[in-house]
């Protein structure tokens, strides 16, 4: 095959894997695997080739006579046609190529095929907010991540929000502070025509931890005392009871109770919190990385409100940022075992998950004589954990809580401060 496949040569590629399928099952996971790798470089060419659409269309307007302003017409709408896609998207797939161009290392990684063009999206997003050498300090740090490869979606968007939080705190603070502002509630029907709808609230990722909490806290209650339904109906219920003051008919299982407080946990360094070193950004648990001065004044509220705020101090290995581990004799994992453990890997661990952890379970298991300890310890969404007992466990190292160590900086040590919102959802 020449260096520059023809359209001839795809097709017939296309055709040697339209064929039948043979093999065993670990041939036929790796050609899963193989083929998913292909589909993202195919989409890093395709990124290529919307720059080479983009040079030529303007090449040919130039010797039209075109004014510069406007050379540039018509070349999202031409990717668009020949990848089949609409104009918006268009435009934005063309937009990524040529911001890709500021960051090679990281093109050169989708090129390889380590993530997706959704993925580059998202990373290119954060870089978006950066100038002069912060970008390209971003674009070495996260092209050298490890296991760029096995990470999903979630987690490459919270390891990107890291680095650009360390390169420029104040360019994250200013485009949250503007997404604020863009606060609102959307009520729409779904398109099935099953008498259903949706109801979406964008805001702030602090209120939205606390919202999310009180509901699955009510849920798990009702649970508990037998209610008949599912953690995610019984949200829907109570939201719907504490908004409207009804239930939701005749089937309804919110139960009615009060709102009540919400602990939420920041993971910050001492330096953070109390130097006001920005180069390590806070966590808000769970969910995605803040910028130090929010949390700091989510503390600050939180004290003047004179809410319980606890601080709990974390040590951290000065190699990788991991949390040092905690021991356990029995096979449960203790409630501040397994705390310690929700807080070290934030996400489900499986390589390509990112939703948030249902279950502490063993690496080893007990019965096979593994400790109930930190290190032999993930946490896992409730569906990765039950696949585990089916198709077994794969093992990813836990994420460091800061990014990677920078020469000569001595290291860090991080607070979990923990304070209880008054969340009220009473109408």
């Amino acid at each position: 095959m020449a260096d520059t496949p023809t359209t001839d040569d795809i097709r017939g590629f296309v055709m040697s894997i339209a064929g039948p399928i043979d093999g065993d099952l670990d041939s036929i996971c790796a050609e899963l695997g193989e083929l998913e790798t292909l589909k993202h470089q195919i989409e890093a060419r395709q990124a290529r080739l919307a720059l080479q659409v983009d040079r030529l269309l303007r090449e040919r307007a130039a010797v039209q006579g075109v004014p510069a302003s406007r050379q540039g017409k018509g070349v999202a709408e031409l990717v668009a046609r020949s990848r089949r896609i609409s104009p918006a998207r268009g435009r934005t797939v063309v937009a990524l190529a040529k911001q890709l161009r500021s960051l090679p290392q990281t093109f050169q990684s989708f090129c390889a095929g380590d993530f997706s063009e959704h993925q580059a999206l998202v990373v290119a997003h954060e870089a978006a907010i950066l100038e002069g050498h912060d970008v390209s300090a971003f674009d070495q740090r996260f092209a050298a991540t490890p296991g760029l490869k096995e990470l999903g979606t979630r987690k490459i968007a919270h390891r990107a929000q890291t680095i650009a939080l360390a390169l420029d705190e104040e360019a994250v603070v200013r485009r949250r502070d503007k997404a604020v502002e863009n606060r609102h509630i959307t009520a729409i029907p779904t398109d099935r025509g099953d008498g259903m709808g949706w109801l979406k609230a964008l805001m702030p990722i602090e209120q939205l931890a606390a919202v999310k909490d009180s509901l699955g806290a009510a849920a798990d209650t009702a649970i508990a005392l037998g209610v008949d339904a599912t953690r995610s109906q019984v949200m829907v219920d109570t939201l719907v009871a504490r908004l409207t003051g009804a239930g939701s008919g005749a089937e309804t299982v919110a139960l009615e109770q009060p709102a009540h407080p919400v602990t939420i946990n920041l993971l910050m360094t001492a330096e953070a919190l109390l130097d006001n070193d920005h180069t390590q950004p806070a966590l808000l648990a769970g969910h995605e990385p803040i910028p130090t001065a929010l949390a700091k004044r989510l503390i600050q509220t939180a004290v003047l409100d004179v809410q319980k705020v606890e601080l709990r101090r974390l040590f951290t290995a000065p190699e990788t940022g991991e949390l040092v581990g905690m021991e356990s004799k029995t096979r449960l994992f203790p409630q501040a075992l397994a705390q310690f453990i929700r807080l070290r890997d934030q996400l489900c661990r499986t390589p390509g998950c990112g939703a948030r952890i249902g279950h502490i379970d063993h690496i080893t298991d007990w019965a096979s004589g593994g400790q109930t300890s930190a290190a032999n310890a993930q946490g896992y969404c409730r569906q990765c954990n039950w696949a585990k007992q089916v198709i077994g466990n794969q093992h990813s190292d836990p994420p460091p809580l800061r990014t990677q160590p920078e020469p000569d900086v001595r290291p860090r040590h991080h607070l979990v401060v923990a304070y209880d919102t008054d969340l009220t959802l009473a109408a």
